[in-house]
């Protein structure tokens, strides 16, 4: 009983390190950021307690696009940003005086330690929790938005197949599906169809299941039914 009792402790107490309370930098930043530099190309950034998941979109690109699953922080201490050359990740906070990116947590070592020339610690920092500005300019502001955009949305669930991870469970805690038909037919509610077809490979983010059919988010907010059997 007593090994019980210190083991949910160990876990409660676990749950509390990796909380990210309001009011601080870290909590401004949780959620998903847009930085689009032209009508092709978005940068986006999903923040999700310390991880952070950052890539590149283009419509005609491949799977092999810009992608970096980071941990980041803020280091408080003027003489380690200054002088020393390995970053304890116990170092960075949810508050501090300088911004830091780990590029990624491949990187880092056994002993929680990782060499500063694999970081990022920008000379400017700014957010107020809708707009994040990285060393100025418009280049590096990203703008809050509510969701990722379904494109992107599909582009990441396949870079997750390709690299045989779930990024979207790791960061946006939704559940995906891909359609496995040809053709599948969207409706208003169970059978009452539309005059909307989805395509074998499109994917759609599921927000309820009941019996045979899904419902889900195809794309901008738009919502209907399909059948479970059209998906996998």
């Amino acid at each position: 009983m007593k090994n019980l009792v210190i083991i949910l402790l160990l876990c409660y107490i676990t749950g509390l390190n990796a909380q990210v309370h309001e009011g601080t930098r870290l909590a401004l930043m949780q959620g998903v950021w847009d930085c689009s530099t032209n009508d092709e190309v978005s940068i986006f950034k999903i923040v999700k307690d310390k991880n952070c998941l950052e890539f590149t979109y283009q419509p005609s690109g491949n799977l092999d696009f810009t992608l970096f699953d980071m941990m980041i922080g803020f280091q408080s201490s003027v003489t380690k940003y200054n002088e020393i050359q390995v970053i304890n990740i116990d170092s960075l906070k949810e508050n501090g005086l300088y911004y830091t990116e780990i590029i990624d947590k491949k990187d880092i070592g056994q002993d929680g330690t990782i060499d500063k020339a694999f970081c990022i610690i920008p000379s400017y920092y700014e957010c107020d929790g809708s707009v994040l500005s990285i060393n100025g300019g418009k280049v590096f502001d990203y703008e809050k938005i509510p969701k990722l955009p379904n494109k992107a949305l599909k582009k990441l669930y396949y870079r997750g197949k390709k690299d045989n991870r779930n990024y979207i469970k790791d960061y946006l805690n939704i559940k995906v599906a891909e359609i496995s038909t040809s053709k599948s037919t969207v409706y208003s509610e169970p059978d009452k169809p539309k005059a909307i077809l989805l395509s074998k490979g499109d994917v759609v983010t599921v927000l309820e299941e009941k019996g045979v059919w899904l419902k889900v988010d195809y794309g901008a907010d738009t919502l209907g039914w399909l059948k479970k059997e059209d998906t996998k």
